[in-house]
């Protein structure tokens, strides 16, 4: 193998289809008897060459492509009839490109704390081709995130930049939102070594950005929500490693994520420990679930829903009733829920009409009389419990926290209150303050505290507090199924 480094570069800015370039080799290339060699040809691109992508094909001269001598007859020795084979067709452009994309990371919306550090905003992908591109600046725009709910630059402290290379986090640089909701990364002014800055040629390069949250007492407002884009392909500012040509990123990145700021969140989990998975008659727990508050701030909650699943596979008439909920603390005491059609209050859940709940509901809807507050940093237990009465083998009850499908009354998040709708005894978020029409039926309610208002009175306009929303984004919603069945 030889590689002939000794080609004449051309003195013009194109090279003739015609062009021969003749090697005259320093080293001879000695090929045994009996033996093949074989020859690679190798060209360096001249910067500034061409103003478009163009094509070439490097092959064998038709005649007398090789001559050498033999070693021991000393006689001259050469192909007069070459192969006329050729190389693949090469392409060269002017300059390199720099493809954006989303890096698929996160892949879910959520809620996230304010105050927190380092909190992962998405990672942006860039692939270089035709040359190795150098990266200048990057800059990012902070835009609204979910549908109708707006965001704010006064969430953020410090945002940070980090290349990243398999799973290994190389920190560029720091900067702030500034004007016009865009922060920029000048990786070039600030001294970033080259290394870190380059996208090798036809290798992907993910940029990681993470933010610092501002707490709600330094500025950040609860139930606001955010992302960061590539709002401008000239956001992306880059130098061709070869070319030398200014380069930027081939499209705008919106990334498919958002992240809504509260001053404290709860974490929802299914808690078996203790349970029987046998359905025999009598008293049964249907469920048991764990409720941790961040140690943010305290959370409460006004309302709980769960998906029911019955089955009389036996036919000898399955029936469930009594279904109330329960805290670990007070097993005997069931906790008092709205009572159904608004009539006062009640020892048992209903179902998502506002019904007694029976084997033939598909729901189990706890509206808590009382909201249900877990202190900040702490955990409580819960459980479903209900009278079973008729199983027979092959039956089975299962239980699951219901998931909320949709950001139905995400938007609801910094104006909202919680409203008894006295009609069916139905609870409701009010959107408007105005119980006019507004309410929304979702599945959860729950606060994070924030805005210092009483909760003592949810149903009186002037008084309702307004930090009560909706599940989506409750982590972790759907919990595990539980079931209960008999052998």
């Amino acid at each position: 193998l030889c590689r002939l480094d000794s080609l004449n570069q051309a003195t013009t800015d194109t090279v003739s289809t015609a062009e021969t370039e003749t090697f005259s080799l320093e080293t001879p290339l000695v090929v045994k008897k009996g033996d093949a060699a074989i020859i690679k040809v190798y060209a360096d691109y001249k910067a500034g060459i061409g103003a478009a992508t163009e094509n070439f094909i490097v092959k064998w001269k038709t005649t007398d492509c090789l001559s050498g001598t033999g070693a021991s007859t000393g006689q001259t020795v050469s192909d007069a009839t070459c192969d006329t084979g050729a190389g693949q067709a090469m392409t060269y452009a002017a300059s390199g490109t720099l493809t954006s994309s989303w890096g698929n990371n996160p892949t879910a919306n959520e809620n996230v704390v304010a105050g927190g550090s380092k909190v992962l905003y998405g990672d942006y992908k860039f692939v270089a081709s035709n040359e190795n591109v150098i990266l200048k600046t990057v800059a990012f725009t902070r835009g609204d995130g979910a549908t109708g709910v707006t965001g704010a630059d006064a969430n953020f402290g410090q945002l940070s930049l980090y290349r990243v290379d398999g799973t290994t986090e190389k920190f560029l640089q720091s900067a702030y939102i500034g004007a016009s909701s865009k922060v920029t990364f000048d990786l070039e002014a600030a001294g970033v070594p080259t290394a870190y800055r380059t996208a090798v040629k036809d290798a992907t390069v993910k940029l990681r950005l993470y933010a610092d949250l501002k707490t709600t007492t330094a500025g950040a407002t609860s139930g606001t929500s955010d992302k960061f884009t590539l709002a401008a392909t000239t956001d992306v500012t880059a130098t061709g490693g070869g070319s030398g040509s200014a380069i930027n990123a081939s499209a705008t990145v919106t990334g498919s994520v958002y992240k809504v700021i509260r001053k404290s969140v709860p974490t929802l989990a299914l808690a078996t420990t203790g349970l029987s998975t046998n359905l025999g008659n009598g008293t049964a727990k249907l469920i048991q679930f764990t409720i941790t508050a961040d140690a943010a701030n305290d959370v409460a909650f006004k309302k709980l829903s769960f998906d029911l699943t019955t089955n009389d596979a036996s036919g000898a008439g399955l029936t469930l009733g009594t279904v109330g909920m329960y805290t670990s603390s007070d097993t005997s005491t069931p906790i008092t829920m709205i009572g159904a059609a608004g009539s006062g209050t009640a020892t048992t859940c209903a179902d998502g009409a506002g019904a007694t709940v029976s084997v033939a509901s598909t729901s189990i809807v706890c509206a808590f009389s009382s909201e249900q507050t877990v202190t900040a940093g702490t955990s409580k237990t819960y459980y479903i419990q209900g009278t079973v009465g008729g199983s027979a083998t092959s039956d089975s009850i299962v239980v699951k926290l219901s998931a909320e499908e949709t950001a139905t009354g995400l938007a609801a998040a910094t104006n909202s209150e919680y409203v008894d709708d006295h009609a069916t005894g139905v609870v409701v978020l009010d959107t408007a303050l105005a119980k006019s029409g507004t309410e929304t039926n979702v599945k959860h309610i729950w606060s994070d505290l924030s805005s210092g208002a009483s909760h003592s009175d949810s149903t009186a306009d002037s008084a309702g507090s307004a930090d009560w929303t909706g599940g989506y984004l409750l982590k972790t919603l759907p919990s595990d199924s539980f079931s209960i069945s008999r052998s």
